[in-house]
């Protein structure tokens, strides 16, 4: 497994699943890629965002892997102590939640306005930019690039995988990694512009 970090705005988490033959590689940006979601009402104050994106990769083909889904997520990290007001639902002995006891209480046993200002941000389905069709891959003998929601773009070879989150102040940080398959090591770079 590879990690980077110190004063790089990307960390990348590779790990080999010799079940499959692929990479499962995890890349977490920091901040948003792609256009800020709205903020939410009532969204408590953030101490740090992120945009994670998750995938499996065949690095001796250079190709995605064809039933797995890339997951991209735009997360948001809060502190701030539950105010004794905050009312939490109690659960019945079956461990489900008494749905007509008034409480206005969502299923997770918390309010809903609760709920909703932890999370913060719209996603990608309630924005205008997520309802803009994707940009078909581009596809070559070697590989293919795709463009993601949230800034995310992904370019494939054999051997090696960039992943790029673009940020809505035209920053680009790209994470590289180049896969040796006589050693089953993978070398991942940042680079930001």
């Amino acid at each position: 497994m590879d990690s980077f970090g110190g004063d790089a705005t990307a960390t990348g988490f590779d790990v080999f699943d010799s079940e499959v033959s692929c990479w499962r590689i995890e890349t977490i940006f920091d901040g948003f890629g792609g256009p800020r979601p709205r903020d939410r009402r009532y969204s408590l104050p953030s101490t740090a965002e992120r945009t994670r994106v998750v995938l499996r990769f065949d690095s001796s083909s250079g190709r995605l892997a064809d039933d797995e889904p890339i997951f991209v997520s735009q997360e948001r990290q809060w502190a701030i102590e539950p105010s004794a007001e905050l009312k939490v639902r109690e659960r019945n002995g079956d461990g489900r939640y008494n749905a007509a006891d008034g409480s206005g209480l969502d299923r997770s046993g918390l309010q809903s306005v609760f709920v909703s200002g932890a999370i913060g941000i719209d996603c990608f389905g309630e924005s205008k930019a997520a309802r803009v069709p994707e940009t078909p891959p581009e596809l070559s003998e070697n590989g293919v690039t795709l463009s993601l929601a949230g800034g995310i773009r992904l370019s494939t070879a054999p051997g090696r995988l960039e992943v790029a989150c673009a940020g809505d102040a035209g920053t680009v940080t790209l994470v590289r990694s180049d896969f040796d398959g006589a050693t089953g090591t993978c070398r991942a770079e940042v680079k930001s512009s």
